[in-house]
C-alpha cells in the first residue's frame, strides 16, 4: 500500500541528498511522468563550484525535511490519542 503520494512540483528522496544511507522506501509512478534527478554527486559539484547557490539548496532541503518531521510527527500523536 503507497505511504505517501508525491504531487506535480514536489521532492521525494531528499535524504539521499545528506546521508549516506540506503533508501528506506521505492517510488513508483502510476501515469506517465517527467523528473528532475539530482544527485549527491551533482549536488557536491554544484557546491564545489557555486557554495551560494549549496547554501541555498541544503538549506531548502532542511525546511522540507523538518516539514515532513513536523507533519508525521503530528499524524503520530493524533493517532495515539484515538
Amino acid at each position: 500500500a503507497p505511504v505517501h503520494t508525491v504531487v506535480p512540483g514536489r521532492v521525494f528522496g531528499e535524504f539521499a541528498m545528506v546521508a549516506e544511507t540506503e533508501r528506506s522506501a521505492t517510488a513508483v509512478c502510476t501515469k506517465d511522468s517527467k523528473m528532475f534527478v539530482f544527485t549527491r554527486e551533482l549536488f557536491e559539484q554544484l557546491a564545489e563550484e557555486d557554495p551560494h547557490m549549496g547554501y541555498i539548496v541544503l538549506r531548502n532541503l532542511g525546511r522540507i525535511v523538518v516539514g515532513r518531521l513536523i507533519k508525521t510527527t503530528r499524524e503520530l500523536r493524533a493517532s495515539l490519542m484515538f
